[in-house]
């Protein structure tokens, strides 16, 4: 299970499966399935992607809260879309209305093209800046008295702490993960050119350090945990660990005793491989703990 480990108070989020992939049906159904296997596995929460192509982040976090108990979406926020008031109105409207807690995921980035078609075209370093006087505008107002502001969940919680996105492939042998692995993420030209493509029209750098990273490093991706290819070939945004649960434990717990205490997973693809990751953070906090 993703629940807290001992002292550690580890926070685990999955990632609900992006809407612009599917049909409405399908879109419903895979979000709530996912939702359920994510509070199954104790996860605290799950994240909501935002950008022109996917549906509201809002709407989608609404119908994550319909189809669980306690799971808490984690809804990425983009100044551009929504003005800071109507931010905090959300959370303090789900928080009185369902008890449930929401994490906010503040984007200054996206996709160039995108903030082009709302007219928005403020320089990189400059979306930083405007990202962290809205997140100071956000937090003033749900520390306000606006009237839901009096039924929060809980509380607010350390923000200081350190908080990473990974995937995780493990198994009880390092040759099951791979295969696993390379069976889940196989080599896709088609992906590797939307991959390129993105690049173009992107000027986030995180997106671009990750690029370099797998460039630098061709053909010695199955000797390291450390796995770029879901995100060279456009499956995923983020990079993954994959080795046998000892080893991704191993180093997982460096993250953990760096003081990372927030993972934010990717789109689970099933109840079973939530349980994988289970097992490999169970190794990890026992690793800190001795």
């Amino acid at each position: 299970m993703l629940a807290a480990h001992g002292d550690l108070e580890l926070k685990v989020f999955s990632t609900c499966p992006p809407s612009a992939l599917s049909t409405r049906d399908e879109y419903l159904r895979q979000a709530q399935q996912v939702a359920r296997w994510s509070e199954d596995a104790g996860c605290e929460g799950i994240l909501v992607y935002t950008d022109n192509a996917q549906v509201d982040a809002w709407l989608a976090a609404q119908v994550i809260i319909g189809a669980t108990r306690t799971l808490c979406p984690l809804v990425a926020i983009q100044p551009v879309y929504m003005h800071p008031y109507s931010v905090a109105k959300m959370v303090t409207s789900l928080a009185f209305l369902h008890g449930r807690r929401v994490y906010l995921n503040m984007v200054a980035g996206g996709f160039t093209n995108d903030l082009a078609a709302l007219n928005d075209r403020t320089p990189h370093d400059e979306r930083y800046a405007r990202l962290a006087e809205y997140t100071a505008i956000v937090q003033g107002l749900l520390q306000s008295a606006d009237p839901p502001a009096e039924y929060p969940a809980g509380d607010p919680g350390d923000g200081a702490a350190r908080g990473i996105r990974i995937g995780l492939i493990a198994r009880a042998t390092e040759a099951e993960a791979w295969r696993d692995a390379q069976a889940r993420f196989p080599q896709d030209r088609k992906g590797q050119l939307t991959h390129q493509l993105a690049m173009k029209v992107s000027d986030s750098s995180w997106h671009r350090q990750l690029s370099d990273l797998g460039a630098s490093r061709p053909g010695q991706q199955e000797r390291n945990p450390y796995w770029l290819v879901p995100f060279e070939n456009y499956k995923t945004f983020c990079p993954y660990l994959v080795g046998s649960y000892a080893n991704v434990a191993q180093t997982l717990a460096c993250y953990v005793s760096a003081g990372y205490r927030t993972f934010v997973l990717d789109v689970p693809p099933s109840c079973e491989e939530l349980r994988h990751i289970g097992t490999v953070f169970g190794l990890a906090a026992d690793r800190v703990a001795a």
